[in-house]
């Protein structure tokens, strides 16, 4: 298993860390197996804020096109990768579940769709 350190940004200058996780040193992609982990980062293609980056020593880097919580609903989860949700320290799972809880109260009829 390798340690992932999670990191929230907006706008600001500032950064929330989210904490880390571990994820799994290699996994399957394309029917290949791929011998080290991969993390994901999210890229917003309203504002060109990379909002969510993953960090891990030796990883695969992947940037997914997400937009973020100012120009789309902001969710960190991936609903076709369980390693990368199983991953998510407690606080990054806290954030997500306010913002569902907040987009939901809003009358966001897209709380779910990423």
């Amino acid at each position: 298993m390798a340690r992932v350190e999670y990191t929230l940004r907006s706008s600001s200058p500032l950064a929330l860390g989210l904490g880390s996780g571990e994820v799994a040193d290699s996994h399957i992609v394309h029917g290949q197996l791929v011998a080290r982990p991969t993390v994901h980062s999210f890229f917003c293609p309203e504002c060109g804020l990379l909002w969510f980056q993953a960090s891990s020593p030796g990883a695969y880097h992947a940037v997914l096109s997400r937009r973020c919580a100012a120009h789309g609903n902001g969710t960190i989860w991936i609903d076709w990768n369980n390693d990368h949700n199983r991953s998510l320290p407690l606080r990054a799972l806290r954030y997500e579940f306010e913002r569902l809880v907040a987009l939901t109260n809003s009358g966001t009829q897209s709380a779910l769709s990423w």
